[in-house]
């Protein structure tokens, strides 16, 4: 039973190791560009990164559209929501069983994405400020990773990258105790972590 086990969380991770590079490319060219154009958006530009100017761009490209369009993207994320609960709810019904406690895997997750994009967010002004702090400067590789240390250690940056790494650490520590206990294995529990963390 042991070695069943073993073998069957080594092809977990095994699937989970020949995914890896094609998630870290649709991250990198995917999803990083697109956060990108968002972070550039709420800032004022000419050739460097200006004023924090918020949805000020938003509002003069929509004008008062922008309201009505964020308005219904809130109430479209809270019908999904409201939708994938009654799901879990069926679900649960029809299994006889207690998915709530699938709640605590789905906070994780949510917390560890969010605490991603914070860090993101804190570090993205620092490294784009380098070409600030070069100016005047001769401009060597050392100079840039330097300034390139300098701004991973930045007080914010730096904060916001160690509350990223506990809840990453909180997380693969719990999918790997879920692995381990073969929890993910079971129809209705796989059920239920997907409904709950999607």
């Amino acid at each position: 039973m042991q070695s069943r086990r073993i073998r069957e969380w080594r092809e977990y991770i095994t699937a989970y190791l020949m995914i890896a590079p094609a998630t870290l490319l649709i991250f990198v060219f995917g999803i990083f560009p697109v956060g990108f154009a968002l972070f550039v958006s709420l800032h004022k530009w000419r050739l460097k990164r200006s004023a924090f100017i918020g949805m000020e761009n938003y509002v003069k490209a929509l004008d008062n559209l922008a309201y009505v369009l964020f308005f219904a993207l809130a109430i479209g994320l809270l019908i999904l929501g409201w939708r994938n609960v009654m799901k879990v709810r069926s679900l649960a019904a029809e299994q006889q069983e207690n998915p709530w406690l699938w709640l605590l895997p789905g906070f994780v997750s949510a917390a560890t994405a969010i605490s991603l994009v914070y860090w993101i967010y804190r570090l993205l002004p620092e490294v784009l400020d380098i070409a600030d702090k070069i100016i005047g400067l001769e401009k060597t590789r050392e100079l840039f990773l330097r300034l390139l240390g300098e701004a991973f250690h930045a007080e914010m940056a730096y904060a916001a990258w160690k509350v990223f790494l506990y809840f990453l650490i909180a997380f693969i520590a719990m999918v790997a105790f879920l692995l381990m206990r073969g929890l993910l294995q079971r129809g209705a529990n796989a059920a239920y972590f997907f409904l709950l963390w999607g």
